[in-house]
């Protein structure tokens, strides 16, 4: 493996002079070669640290580091220590991968200022301690590596607000075509006199409500016509899509919007189409009396409901 060469760059502050490595002062050493393959994978920038004995405690710092290519390292240090530092061999690890930077010195000044021919530095030192300067910003973005379930939480809350807003504006363009239908359904008669009226006409005309002989093709058209005329009831009466909705949805609503009004009749609306569902899942075992049954309960429901405030 070609070798891996290092120079340290040291940005201009104003006060401090020049490609001089002060106590405190970030410089910036970048590291060009060839790396193994998986460096970037395996080091974890946050974990960088050099390998020091106790002795050479503070000596450097990794305050930021990243791949800028898979060629290219940049790594913001700084050193707490003063005097020369030497180091044969510099290693770069995140105590599971070590990586030889190579020989690497560095001379560190102090900060402190020497006094002048006057001995009156207070001036220059109060100033320097009242405007501290930052030497350079962020590098940029780093590569953290963050437990895949912070992804898979993130997405499934993202994902739930998503399908939340898109429900609701399902909701509302649902009702607002509902409206234009409702159109369709306009008619000089208020729904109680629609509804009865429709039951008039049903009782007329399918065999499963008089004598004779009564097939289930009868029966099944009873039923749905009865469940059809209380969904047209409650379509008009309270302005919702009751045709196209199913009855949780259709009773929640009337349940938000009507609440006195749900809480009076709430109970027998739920048990009544909860009867239709069930007899439109098995249709085989519904008798004539059933029908019959059905639309003496929903008459009565409607007429309860026009009654109730």
């Amino acid at each position: 493996m070609a070798a891996i060469e290092c120079k340290l760059e040291i940005p201009k502050v104003q006060g401090l002079t020049d490609n001089e490595m002060s106590v405190g002062r970030e410089a910036l050493l970048i590291c060009e070669g060839e790396f193994p393959k998986d460096i970037q994978t395996m080091i974890h920038p946050e974990k960088l640290h050099f390998v020091q004995s106790k002795d050479q405690d503070h000596l450097l710092k990794i305050l930021q580091a990243r791949f800028d290519s898979p060629s290219k390292l940049f790594i913001k240090m700084t050193s707490y220590r003063v005097g020369p530092q030497n180091w044969p061999g510099l290693i770069l690890t995140d105590d599971t991968v070590s990586l030889n930077l190579g020989a690497f010195n560095l001379q560190v000044a102090s900060v402190m200022k020497k006094p002048d021919s006057s001995g009156d530095t207070s001036e220059q030192s109060g100033q320097q301690s009242e405007n501290p300067k930052v030497p350079f910003g962020p590098m940029g973005p780093m590569d953290l590596n963050y437990p895949p379930i912070y992804y898979i939480l993130f997405c499934s809350v993202l994902a739930a607000l998503l399908a939340g807003m898109a429900y609701r504006i399902f909701r509302r363009n649902q009702r607002q075509k509902m409206i234009n239908r409702l159109k369709e359904h306009d008619s000089a008669l208020s729904p109680l006199m629609q509804f009865h009226q429709n039951m008039r006409r049903l009782q007329r005309s399918n065999a499963a409500f008089f004598g004779g002989e009564k097939s289930h093709q009868d029966i099944d058209a009873a039923t749905d016509e009865l469940r059809k005329m209380f969904l047209l009831y409650l379509t008009r009466k309270f302005q919702i899509p009751a045709l196209e909705w199913g009855p949780r949805i259709v009773l929640n609503d009337i349940k938000k919007h009507h609440r006195v009004f749900y809480k009076s009749v709430g109970s027998e609306m739920k048990g009544l189409l909860n009867e239709y569902e069930h007899a439109g899942s098995n249709r085989a075992n519904v008798l004539a009396s059933d029908v019959i049954n059905l639309a003496k309960r929903t008459r009565e429901l409607v007429e309860k409901m026009e009654s109730s405030k």
